[in-house]
């Protein structure tokens, strides 16, 4: 073979390996795949611990609080179930069915999932209160209706869900809460509560006079926030806790009724006010759509 042949078979050796290179650079997240194209990135906390480093520690009773707190054996209590709890993300139901193969696929670009995608949990509750009760809350007995406030007039009720970006989500991005009254909700079964599934029907305006709503995120106070991403390691502000607030008149009617928390694109100002926080990182809620429950869902029930 002649110099001059060998030379350009040299040349174009090399400029295949700066191109691979600059490839691998400028897309760490398909590395993997690019390197070993016969094995996924393992996200188990058992393979790669750093990945989960920046949570709090996972408590050694974390499977037991868990199920207990599952099936109703414990009730909310935010003392005992912090974030040290529900910031791993195991708390979830199925995390590994859909946590862990999601987060292994969305290494191949073409299944990543929506930035702006949502999880709930739990995403509705249910509590029955006695009319009785809410005349004479003092009284020793209150099972059931989980934290409250005692007023002159009302009684609030407080209850929490948790929100989160869905596996995969590359960017930070903002979220706004707004509460309202359906004027009809379906209420699925859950042994937990003994109920079976019902379609909830009522008059808006009626629960509006006799129930008001506030909902916010809890560390903050305020129903704008934004979620952490994915990448490269989980960022502990991935999932919020939400605290609703339903301040119920003393003199409700019996019967049923429906609030909601609808998690929405927050205003214009707070997206232009993350954009300069985060630059590129940021992403506009509004170009999309929310996937996934977007909604909690409290049913309250006089009795």
């Amino acid at each position: 073979m002649k110099k001059s042949n060998k030379r350009v078979i040299l040349y174009i050796a090399v400029a295949a390996v700066l191109i691979a290179s600059l490839y691998l650079i400028n897309n760490p997240i398909m590395g993997n795949i690019i390197g070993n194209p016969t094995s996924k990135y393992d996200f188990s906390r058992a393979a790669n611990p750093d990945y989960y480093s920046l949570l709090p520690p996972k408590p050694s009773d974390f499977d037991e609080i868990k199920l207990m707190f599952e099936r109703g054996i414990i009730r909310d209590n935010p003392e005992r179930i912090n974030e040290s709890y529900w910031k791993q993300p195991e708390w979830f139901p199925n995390y590994e069915k859909t946590f862990l193969p999601i987060l292994e696929d969305l290494i191949e670009a073409g299944n990543r999932e929506p930035v702006w995608s949502l999880g709930i949990f739990d995403a509705q509750i249910y509590t029955r209160i006695n009319q009785d009760w809410l005349q004479n809350p003092s009284q020793p007995e209150t099972g059931g209706h989980g934290i409250f406030e005692i007023k002159e007039d009302s009684i609030v009720i407080k209850q929490r869900f948790w929100l989160r970006a869905s596996p995969g989500a590359l960017k930070y991005f903002g979220v706004g809460l707004q509460t309202n009254y359906p004027a009809e909700a379906k209420l699925l079964a859950n042994a937990k509560w003994g109920i079976n599934e019902e379609t909830i029907k009522q008059d808006s305006n009626l629960t509006q006079k006799y129930i008001k709503s506030v909902a916010y995120e809890k560390e903050s106070g305020k129903s704008e926030f934004t979620l952490g991403n994915y990448w490269p390691k989980l960022d502990p502000n991935y999932i919020k806790e939400i605290e609703v607030e339903a301040e119920i008149n003393k003199d409700i009617p019996k019967g049923k009724y429906v609030l909601e928390v609808e998690a929405t694109a927050p205003s214009r100002e707070y997206q232009e006010s993350q954009s300069l926080k985060y630059g590129l990182g940021y992403t506009d809620p509004n170009i999309g759509f929310f996937r996934g429950p977007s909604k909690f869902v409290l049913f309250i029930e006089i009795i």
